[in-house]
């Protein structure tokens, strides 16, 4: 319910950006008149209305020319000793660049900035058919991502908290691959998308389609903050993380006999000769 609470909250805070994004892309297509516009013009009759879309043409040209200058990642080693690992990284970003077209996605991307509000990239890994998992890069709908509002770098590993987006899917798909999870948490599908809760229920067109079969799934990611526990090793100097105060206490009471031993037994062995 709080991960619910955040993410509407969220949600409700963009919509006026929402909204002004899907205006900027009627602009840009030149479709300046909505249907009572045009509904009106008619009465009073003027059978077309004509726009001219003057902004297309400036920004068609700034897309071309990003187009025209798409570029490929590239390492570079620090010295010498680094160049056979910048190869090998090399490798790896171009495979992950051509498996994904991801010249065109940047575009795709970068033409959502430009003629709407932003452009948003998800990456993501793929185990459905490599089980060592595929790098995936895919495009989402700028008014589908929603952000931890009081963020200012919209990035969730430097001061925002959350994100997620939120889409809809086929009622049967949802079924096959949420169906148990979802009956766990009271929902129950049928002809009116109901909801077993009895506090704060949902509105149906919130997280239901029921003309078109649709529900609405949120990818929700949020930053949980959790201690952990470093015992570092003093022989070494690696470090070892623990989740609770009672196994890195126990840790180093093994190492302090194991170093205790040792130290015995070198002790030991130098005496005899």
């Amino acid at each position: 319910r709080a991960i619910l609470n955040k993410s509407q909250k969220a949600i409700e805070t963009l919509e006026p950006e929402y909204k002004r994004g899907n205006e900027n892309s009627l602009y840009y297509r030149g479709e300046n008149w909505t249907t009572f516009d045009i509904n009106r013009h008619r009465a009073d009759g003027f059978y077309h209305a004509f726009s001219i879309p003057l902004i297309a043409a400036k920004i068609n040209r700034i897309l071309s020319m990003q187009r025209d200058n798409r570029f490929e990642w590239k390492v570079r080693g620090r010295g010498v000793e680094d160049e056979l690992n910048a190869e090998v990284l090399n490798y790896g970003l171009k495979y992950i660049d051509d498996f994904n077209q991801f010249k065109w996605i940047e575009s795709d991307i970068y033409k959502d900035g430009a003629t709407k509000r932003w452009g948003v990239l998800k990456v993501w890994i793929d185990y459905s058919k490599n089980p060592l998992g595929d790098i995936k890069l895919e495009q989402i709908a700028f008014d589908s991502f929603y952000w931890d509002t009081n963020s200012r770098l919209y990035d969730i590993a430097e001061d925002g908290t959350f994100m997620g987006q939120c889409q809809w899917y086929p009622l049967d798909y949802v079924e096959q691959i949420y169906g148990e999870k979802l009956k766990e948490q009271g929902y129950t599908f049928g002809e009116r998308f109901t909801s077993n809760y009895s506090n704060n229920r949902l509105k149906v067109s919130d997280w239901a389609d029921p003309k078109k079969k649709l529900i609405k799934i949120n990818e929700h990611y949020e930053l949980f903050y959790e201690k952990n526990f470093l015992v570092k090793n003093f022989k070494n100097g690696d470090y070892k993380e623990f989740t609770s105060q009672e196994d890195a206490t126990d840790y180093i009471q093994q190492g302090l006999q194991k170093q205790a031993e040792l130290l015995f037994t070198n002790s030991s062995y130098s005496n005899t000769f």
